[in-house]
């Protein structure tokens, strides 16, 4: 069960650091045209896009 919660919590951690990642990128206005960025669009793209409907 613990092995459970550790995976969990480091998925959830992974997640956030990724979404941080593209605030910054957002925020530091870099070209999304960069593989690296595109990736983190993709990645963060099903968890940015609901909030965006609601707000």
């Amino acid at each position: 069960m613990t092995a459970l919660i550790y995976l969990v919590d480091t998925l959830l951690t992974l997640a956030l650091f990724v979404v941080l990642a593209r605030l910054l990128l957002q925020w530091a206005r870099a070209d999304f045209r960069n593989p690296i960025a595109q990736a983190i669009v993709k990645i963060t793209n099903p968890l940015i896009l609901p909030l965006r409907r609601v707000l």
